[in-house]
C-alpha cells in the first residue's frame, strides 16, 4: 500500500504597501522592503526595485514609487510598493532692508535683493514686482521683489527708502553804508538751491526801517525768506545804513 502526498504551494501574503510625504525629491530615498515569508516559512528574496516617477523626471512635486516583486518556488508572486508624495513647503526670506537718503532722486537706485533658497535648497530668481512712486519731498519709496518656487509658493522681500531732507545753506546777509535813502534801491536776492538741487523761490521782500537821530531814516533792511519742501527756512537780507553828510550848502538866489 502507498500514500501519496501532493505538495501544492499556497499563495503567501505581503504587508500593506507603505507611503510617506516628503518636502523634497531628494528625500524620497529608497526604502528597505519588508521581510516576506513563503506560505511554508522560507524567506523570499525580492527583486527590484522598479522606480516610477510621476512626472518624470521628478524635480518639484509629484510621486515616486518603489516596487519589489516577491516570488516563491512555485511561482506565486506578490508585489510590495512604497509611495512617496513630494509636497513642497513654503520658504523664508530675510527681513526687509532699507536705508535713509537725502533726496528723492537717490531712490532711483534699484537695490540688490538677497539670495533666497527654496525649501529644498534651489536658488530662486527674484522678480521686481512693484516700485512705489517717487515722492517729491520726504516720505518712503518701496522696491518689492517676489520669489516663487517651482510649486508656486511665493514670498516677497521689500527694500524701503526713507527720504529725509537735509537743511540747505544761503549766502551771508549783507550790510552796506550809503549816504542817502535814494542810494538804497531794492537789491536782487541771491539764487539759492535746496539740498537736493531744486531752485528755491524767495518770498519777499519784507522792508523794515529804523529812524535815526533827527527823525530821518537811519537803517533800511530788505529781507527774503527761502523755504524747502520739508519746511527748512532761512532768511537773507541786505541792510543799508544811511550816513548823512554833515556838510551842506545853500545857494543864494
Amino acid at each position: 500500500m502507498s500514500f501519496v502526498y501532493t505538495v501544492e504551494r499556497n499563495p503567501f501574503t505581503v504587508p500593506a504597501n507603505g507611503s510617506a510625504t516628503v518636502a523634497c525629491p531628494n528625500l524620497a530615498t529608497q526604502p528597505v522592503p519588508p521581510v516576506v515569508l513563503s506560505n511554508c516559512g522560507e524567506v523570499i528574496t525580492p527583486t527590484g526595485p522598479v522606480v516610477v516617477n510621476n512626472p518624470n523626471p521628478l524635480t518639484c512635486e509629484g510621486t515616486r514609487i518603489y516596487t519589489w516583486t516577491y516570488t516563491d518556488c512555485e511561482g506565486n508572486s506578490a508585489t510590495w510598493s512604497f509611495t512617496y508624495t513630494v509636497e513642497r513647503q513654503p520658504f523664508g526670506v530675510p527681513a526687509n532692508g532699507g536705508s535713509t537718503v537725502d533726496c528723492p532722486d537717490d531712490t532711483d537706485v534699484q537695490p540688490t535683493p538677497p539670495v533666497v533658497l527654496s525649501n529644498c535648497g534651489e536658488v530662486l530668481t527674484p522678480v521686481l514686482f512693484n516700485v512705489t512712486p517717487k515722492n517729491g519731498c520726504e516720505g518712503h519709496r518701496n522696491y518689492v521683489f517676489r520669489y516663487t518656487d517651482c510649486e508656486g509658493n511665493i514670498a516677497d522681500w521689500t527694500y524701503i527708502y526713507l527720504m529725509e531732507y537735509l537743511d540747505f545753506a544761503i549766502p551771508p546777509s549783507e550790510t552796506m553804508n550809503v549816504e542817502c535813502p535814494l542810494n538804497a534801491s531794492q537789491p536782487v536776492p541771491p539764487v539759492v538751491y535746496d539740498n537736493c538741487g531744486k531752485l528755491l523761490t524767495p518770498i519777499g521782500p519784507v522792508i523794515t526801517s529804523q529812524l535815526g537821530d533827527g527823525g530821518c531814516e537811519g537803517i533800511r533792511t530788505y529781507a527774503w525768506t527761502y523755504a524747502d519742501c520739508e519746511g527748512n527756512t532761512h532768511t537773507w537780507s541786505k541792510t543799508f545804513n544811511f550816513l548823512y553828510t554833515a556838510d551842506f550848502t545853500f545857494t543864494r538866489m
